[in-house]
């Protein structure tokens, strides 16, 4: 089991700075895309584009008037842009795989209890999104 993103794993993070191409844009960083994801209006998107590091790009996200479809499809968008990273980058889809068959858990101190987990429980939907991604490209 793999209980948190840093270190030897901080690959699987989100803040993890490595170029994802999602649909249309290069971002710094799959943080970058999943927030810039959150609105359809594409000046937005490339601003996000242009921030210099993941945690620029969540407070801008913030900011954002969300998609109306968001709830239902963040889940999905996630796991697109998590391929598209893992794709197009041979040594992190390598490392991805060297995770073999280990559950693969967003342990977090921040209250992240959607796409982590925290001592108290949490959903893991970007673990699990994680190793949906590690079937796919294995």
């Amino acid at each position: 089991m793999i209980q948190s993103f840093r270190g030897k794993y901080l690959f699987l993070s989100n803040f993890y700075m490595v170029p994802v191409f999602y649909d249309g844009i290069i971002y710094p960083s799959s943080e970058h895309a999943y927030q810039a994801a959150k609105t359809t209006n594409q000046i937005l998107r490339k601003k996000i584009s242009k921030l210099s590091t993941p945690s620029e790009a969540k407070a801008e996200g913030k900011k954002l008037k969300i998609r109306k479809n968001w709830d239902e499809i963040k889940i999905a968008v996630m796991r697109n842009i998590l391929l598209e990273k893992f794709v197009a980058n041979d040594d992190l889809r390598k490392r991805l795989i060297r995770t073999e068959d280990h559950d693969l858990i967003e342990g977090n101190n921040y209250g992240d209890v959607f796409w982590g987990m925290t001592e108290t429980g949490g959903r893991n939907e970007l673990g699990i999104s994680l190793m949906w991604v590690r079937d796919k490209v294995s």
